[in-house]
């Protein structure tokens, strides 16, 4: 398949001659982007640094000043490097697509982030399968966030209305020192399947690092989620919110650890599942200091929402299951 390269930034707008079966593929990704909750137009500007993968193949790529993406097809997967430079400071996110149209298949995406001293950078992530039957996806990424840089890095799952998808996101981050570090992965809308994902952060001397997990989960999906953040620096801190909805025969695990392992370092968890119909939730934070200058500190919320919560809410008039829905939506958002 031949890779499709976006226009300058001189040009208005995205125009592309594609082989027929390439141009119906990269319609339909744009379409499965947008089911994930992105903006079309977004990922065909030109003054957008972007990538689209569909299944093991490159649709488009777009480079930037101060932005360098590649991407590798191979028989194992594809491998996907991107460097944002030392000092950079973006004023758009990079917009990644990653996906498949197919109701079967495999997909495998190494990625590896550098964001470089100084840099300041979003990474907004759509990773979509809106016809999901059964469907294999792999993400393993490495990233790096320099000193003093901050990365925004958000991944918005859809895995369609089916369920018939495993999906296995991981991340190991590094955070060097006085860098700032966001992560985010929301999976919210349609059915989950199965999900394993695992998102660890090592953060150095004054460094940031929040970690959030949004999920909600229906009919029989399966949810796994281990979060650690590893605070080795003095002063760094770190916190971790992991905020799941479970209804019909779902299940949700999760595994959520801070350590603080020097003076004056910071830490939080925060695991709050909540627990419809015959679904089962289990939490397990754990906190550790291994510093006598370290605090870390956790939370966990289980079960039924509080009758205080809905009472507002049944009083203007919503059923019991719209006021129970809208107050998961409000907490996932």
């Amino acid at each position: 398949m031949t890779l499709v390269e976006l226009p300058s930034a001189n040009d208005h707008l995205v125009e592309q001659e594609l082989d027929p079966a390439c141009a119906n593929e990269y319609a339909a990704m744009f379409q499965a982007y947008e089911r994930a909750g992105g903006s079309a137009a977004s990922l065909q500007l030109p003054t957008v640094a972007s990538l689209i993968i569909s299944g093991h193949h490159v649709l488009s790529m777009n480079n930037l000043p101060g932005v360098h993406l590649e991407a590798e097809e191979t028989s194992a997967g594809i491998y996907v490097h991107i460097r944002v430079a030392s000092g950079t400071r973006l004023d758009q996110p990079v917009l990644l697509c990653f996906g498949m149209i197919s109701f079967k298949g495999v997909q495998r995406i190494i990625t590896n982030y550098e964001i470089g001293a100084d840099a300041c950078a979003a990474i907004q992530t759509y990773c979509t399968f809106p016809n999901a039957s059964q469907i294999y996806h792999r993400m393993e990424a490495t990233i790096n966030v320099g000193r003093n840089a901050t990365l925004t890095y958000n991944q918005v799952h859809y895995h369609g209305s089916c369920g018939g998808i495993r999906a296995i996101p991981q991340a190991m981050v590094q955070v060097a020192a006085g860098g700032r570090y966001l992560g985010t992965f929301r999976l919210v809308n349609g059915r989950i399947g199965q999900l394993d994902l695992d998102h660890q952060v090592n953060v150095a001397a004054e460094g940031a690092a929040d970690v959030t997990t949004l999920a909600y989960g229906s009919g029989n999906d399966q949810i796994g989620i281990r979060t650690g953040i590893h605070l080795n620096g003095e002063q760094a801190t770190g916190f971790i919110n992991n905020h799941v909805a479970v209804r019909d025969q779902a299940r949700s695990r999760i595994f959520a650890v801070a350590i603080g392992n020097a003076a004056g370092t910071r830490g939080h968890i925060d695991c709050t599942e909540i627990v419809r119909d015959e679904a089962l939730a289990e939490s397990n934070p754990r906190a550790v200091a291994r510093h006598n200058q370290s605090r870390i500190t956790q939370s966990a919320n289980i079960g039924a929402i509080n009758e205080q919560q809905l009472a507002p809410l049944l009083a203007r008039g919503l059923d019991a299951d719209t006021a129970v829905d809208t107050i998961i939506r409000g907490m996932l958002n």
